[in-house]
């Protein structure tokens, strides 16, 4: 089946877009589910909300990482939830949900980073720009185990599931094109089997809970840091004042 996209002066098809095989059981579906509204002159997708009912402000949150984080995980979700009611075939819907969880594991060791390096002392400043996430997971590995050794078993945990992520999608690749730049497939055949798509949702719900708490802990220690720090400032200065005064005398 294909529907015709344009045709150009010549009475000649431009272009065709052909549902595959695999695929024709769901143009049905997308043709009852999907809008179906044309676009208008001048319609513009980011505009000013008012009272919309769906009006929302991309307004900065206190702490912008922390709400992006946030933002990927409740879209699975809320995703996974819609999988789980869908009358026809999820399949498809795999893609964006990986890519939703896996995105959010980049962006959380993205938003603890940092913060980690502030209370370690890490002379390392700044977020990392890489995408692999077993680089992310071993920076933040080595300064959690430095901050609390204690913390090792729950390290291990963690570190497991990061992994084989890193594994299936070490580029943040795999799950948003099926091919890489070289033309090689970003999910070969032998690299993800089956999936059993509860199963990895309640992993992903478990290591975000673990990173969430972890993110949460770093923050208040953070934060106990700085009122030390500035505590300490407060006395240094008070001191040299006594003691500027106690010269004078």
């Amino acid at each position: 089946m294909s529907s015709t996209v344009g045709d150009n002066p010549d009475g000649e098809t431009a272009a065709a877009d052909v549902v595959p095989a695999d695929l024709a059981d769901l143009e049905d579906e997308f043709a009852s589910k999907f809008d179906t509204r044309s676009l208008q002159v001048g319609d513009l997708p980011f505009v000013p909300a008012h009272k919309a009912p769906l009006g929302v402000g991309l307004k900065p949150f206190s702490d912008p990482w922390w709400s992006y984080a946030y933002g990927y995980r409740r879209a699975a979700r809320m995703l996974f939830e819609a999988m789980r009611q869908e009358q026809g075939n999820p399949t498809t819907l795999l893609y964006p949900l990986a890519f939703l969880w896996r995105h959010y594991v980049e962006v959380k060791l993205k938003a603890i980073l940092p913060e980690l390096r502030f209370l370690t002392d890490d002379p390392e400043a700044g977020v990392p720009v890489s995408h692999k996430l077993d680089m992310l997971w071993e920076k933040a590995k080595r300064l959690l185990l430095g901050a609390d050794p204690g913390s090792r078993e729950l390290v291990d945990i963690v570190e497991v599931v990061i992994q084989q992520l890193a594994k299936v999608d070490p580029r943040g690749e795999a799950f948003c094109y099926p091919v890489y730049n070289d033309g090689t497939a970003t999910l070969p055949p032998d690299c993800l089997p089956d999936m059993d798509v509860e199963v990895f949702q309640g992993v992903m719900e478990g290591l975000a809970n673990h990173l969430d708490g972890l993110h949460t802990g770093i923050s208040e220690y953070g934060e106990m840091k700085v009122e030390a720090e500035h505590e300490l400032q407060q006395l240094n200065l008070e001191a040299m004042d006594s003691f500027g005064q106690n010269a004078d005398w």
